[in-house]
């Protein structure tokens, strides 16, 4: 009859964007000999990322995701 949440897997809590922003700036590092990728995100986290000054270091497309909880995925762009 029930199922556990697939964003919070339970506890109640999900990652904060502010974290998420943190999270996604130092998977980053791991692209910069990309020639450019895509990231899908919140707006949330968008805006978070973009407040910490560290967009300029990377080329990246941005798409937003329409997901509830704070979120991103990296991909590259061909």
């Amino acid at each position: 009859m029930t199922e556990t949440c697939p964003v919070c897997r339970g506890t109640g809590h999900v990652t904060s964007a502010l974290s998420t922003a943190y999270e996604l700036e130092r998977e980053l590092e791991f692209y910069q000999n990309a020639d450019s990728f895509l990231v899908v995100t919140t707006e949330a986290v968008l805006d978070v990322f973009l407040g910490l000054d560290q967009a300029s270091k990377y080329t990246v497309d941005w798409e937003i995701a329409d997901e509830a909880a704070p979120f991103y995925a990296i991909r590259r762009a061909d």
